[in-house]
């Protein structure tokens, strides 16, 4: 996404679609933005495996990357840059941080208001991170350069949800939930490795059951139980590492073959 927009890769197409090569008469055109990555910054909101995997990959393109402390907090240490001073100074936004109480509506509309190199923004996080409706105001006008959705507040969204309503625009992208489910990166996910060992653990904890995993991927697995008897809806997912979650599932009978849970990240 950060790729697309920075060159307006998507705005390009549409207007080569549009006959806007032919019309220009000449071997190339520059209607819309065209920029680089090397020597931009990048404010990373979120310092989980995510967020530092995407800060390698912006350091070897040559951007200048910097994590923020989080919105209201003090004091974490000097790796960490003032949630403030990422907005004002970072020219992409990527936000890699879970959807609490105390994350809701990090990006609002003060926060648009102090992003004064016009960044993009990048959410594949969590639908709810961003005040979605200021993002209509601050796309329209002009407070940012362009913005990257794979999550929605609602999903799938609705025709008159404020997303939907910024596909008109040459420097939006909205793509559905779709930026983990590569095979390969549920391949390489540690989670989803260790489910290949998952047992289930349910009935305060006095009945177990082993699973078979099918159909791997890094959004779930489906686990199979090899019976239809005492079907929990809820249960424990014990890893190979012997680390336990508890997980709300569906599920639906197999007819002989057993029972088949779905179980999502």
């Amino acid at each position: 996404m950060i790729l697309a927009l920075r060159r307006s890769v998507l705005a390009y197409r549409n207007s080569v679609q549009a006959g806007r090569w032919l019309e220009a008469n000449q071997f190339c055109y520059f209607d819309l933005p065209i920029n680089d990555l090397a020597g931009s910054t990048l404010g990373i909101i979120g310092d989980g495996a995510l967020g530092r995997s995407v800060a390698d990959l912006g350091r070897a393109f040559g951007m200048k990357v910097l994590f923020s402390d989080y919105k209201g907090t003090k004091g974490m240490g000097p790796l960490y840059t003032p949630f403030k001073k990422i907005l004002e100074n970072s020219d992409i936004i990527t936000l890699h941080s879970p959807l609490m109480p105390s994350t809701r509506n990090t990006i609002s509309t003060a926060e648009f208001a102090q992003m004064a190199r016009r960044p993009l923004l990048i959410n594949t996080a969590r639908g709810g991170l961003v005040d979605e409706a200021a993002l209509e105001h601050a796309l329209r006008s002009g407070q940012i350069s362009g913005a990257g959705f794979d999550v929605a507040t609602a999903e799938p969204p609705a025709d008159d949800h404020p997303l939907m309503g910024l596909l008109d625009l040459p420097n939006f992208i909205l793509t559905p939930h779709v930026a983990w489910a590569s095979p390969e990166a549920g391949r390489n996910s540690p989670r989803m490795r260790a489910l290949k060992g998952a047992r289930i653990v349910y009935g305060s904890g006095t009945r177990t059951r082993d699973c078979t995993v099918r159909n791997l991927s890094a959004g779930g697995a489906k686990l199979v139980m090899q019976s239809t008897a005492d079907v929990p809806d809820v249960f424990d997912l014990v890893f190979d590492d012997g680390a336990r979650r508890a997980c709300v599932v569906r599920w639906r009978k197999l007819g002989d073959l057993g029972v088949e849970f779905v179980v999502c990240p």
